[in-house]
């Protein structure tokens, strides 16, 4: 049926050519695609192989994919509405080859053999490993998943109203401004000014609320869309998202994946007390962000989702603010720079030029607040980096999961004694960053963290031996 819908598509311009010009054996070509789509769906073939799992297909030209079952990353469970009309779902594997998208896709399975796939696929995660070698006398059934985080209409709502995917929404609103010429705007200048304020400042109001309403709802509702009954449990070694309304979507990786959390706030939410979480992992390096997105989570219930994220994660340490250095670098990055744009358009535009030295103080205030989120934190095996000014991020990196650590520091940088520390992960992200803290103190993160990978390699390695 998928074939079929997908190789309809191929007729919509041959039926019109055909129709135009009266001649139906236009319709041929496109005919024969349509069958040999069909066929080739005769000719794909997936299998699991000891440790492997291998995809053929092609009709004329035979390809063969074999992916190692110990590179697996992540494994999505797809259920668009087509799907679910159906009754079946799409699987969808990734590794860390840097493909872009999922490495090996099955568009069409059933949702017990998903299941069972799922299951075949991430049993080579390490923390599963050591468990699947027990003898059978001793191998427990498997844990039930754990709830970690359910997300309701109304947060979902409220988190899209306060997230950066509202700006996407704004332009969406800015061009409804082009049906206007086909809008009676005197009949909705009726409807959203109040009765008897006829003045023109009255209507602009009334025209920037409604816009305003109409860009909030937008951004609540695709949101909504997106995360709806958004879920997130856990098992000793493994993760599963389950969200969206139209397209419902599963995904599940191991545990053992997890590269960095990141802590997301922007100031509005945390007035109103909440919180969006990224988990990044090693998983979909094709992609611009990482793929695990927990929406909502109040600030209480914060370190215990990252805990259940991060299960080796040690005590939380209170993050160091940043010295008083740092906030005489951010004035010198911010301030200057302000101070000379506004000059030369002082200079050009003068008198009403000299309104830009009021960008002098807001950069100023800006810097002030960048240096009061600065934060981090170094406790037995995990770095902790906070930054931002309105938007505050904090980010959250086990040393074991370091691909490399750079430092950098300018001139003005080492004047002060200070540094910034970037380091590499696996995945596709902002690097996290531990920016303006002294040098002698990254110096002692970067001595310590190879050896924290040593000791994670060792043991990963000991694993795989065991299960070989």
């Amino acid at each position: 049926m998928f074939e079929l819908i997908a190789g309809a598509r191929q007729l919509i311009f041959p039926v019109v050519a055909a129709f135009v010009a009266g001649e139906w054996w236009f319709l041929a070509p496109a005919l024969i695609l349509v069958g040999m789509r069909c066929v080739s769906y005769l000719r794909f073939t997936y299998q699991l192989d000891g440790d492997v799992v291998r995809i053929n297909e092609g009709l004329l030209v035979r390809k063969q994919r074999t992916v190692a079952l110990d590179r697996v990353q992540q494994v999505d469970i797809v259920s668009k509405l087509r799907h679910r009309m159906l009754g079946v779902v799409g699987l969808h594997v990734d590794t860390a080859s840097g493909a872009r998208g999922a490495e090996l896709k099955l568009e069409v399975v059933s949702v017990a053999e998903a299941a069972r796939l799922r299951e075949r696929l991430l049993r080579y995660a390490p923390a599963r490993a050591a468990v699947d070698d027990l003898p059978e006398e001793d191998a427990t059934d498997e844990t039930e998943p754990a709830p970690v985080v359910s997300v309701s209409v109304p947060q979902l709502a409220l988190a899209g109203m306060t997230g950066a995917q509202t700006l996407v929404i704004l332009s969406i609103v800015f061009s409804l401004q082009e049906l206007l010429e086909f809008v009676d705007l005197d009949r909705v200048r009726r409807r959203i000014v109040p009765e008897g304020a006829e003045s023109e400042p009255a209507a602009i109001v009334g025209a920037v609320i409604s816009l305003g309403l109409v860009w909030l709802a937008l951004a609540a509702v695709a949101l909504v869309l997106t995360h709806f009954r958004y879920t997130l449990t856990t098992t000793e070694d493994q993760f599963r998202v389950t969200r969206g309304l139209l397209d419902r979507r599963e995904v599940g990786g191991a545990l053992s994946r997890v590269q960095a959390v990141r802590i997301e706030q922007s100031f509005i939410r945390r007035l109103f007390g909440f919180a969006a979480i990224r988990v990044q992992t090693a998983a979909m390096p094709g992609q611009s962000v990482s793929r695990i997105v927990i929406p909502y989570v109040a600030i209480g219930d914060v370190e215990r989702v990252v805990r259940a994220m991060v299960p080796a994660l040690p005590a939380w340490p209170e993050l160091k603010q940043a010295p008083r250095a740092a906030l005489a670098l951010g004035l010198l990055r911010r301030v200057v720079p302000t101070a000379l744009v506004g000059g030369a358009v002082a200079v050009v535009l003068w008198p009403w030029g000299a309104l830009a030295f009021v960008g002098v103080p807001i950069a100023a205030l800006a810097a002030s607040l960048h240096w009061t989120a600065l934060g981090y934190a170094w406790s037995e095996s995990t770095v902790w980096a906070r930054r931002g000014g309105l938007f505050r991020e904090t980010v959250i990196v086990p040393a074991a999961k370091a691909q490399s650590l750079r430092t950098t520091a300018s001139v003005l940088q080492r004047r002060a004694g200070l540094a910034s520390l970037r380091i590499d992960v696996a995945g596709r992200a902002s690097t996290p960053r531990v920016q303006d803290a002294p040098i002698a103190e990254l110096d002692s993160i970067i001595a310590a963290a190879p050896a924290v990978a040593a000791r994670d390699e060792e043991s990963s390695r000991a694993i795989k031996a065991l299960t070989r």
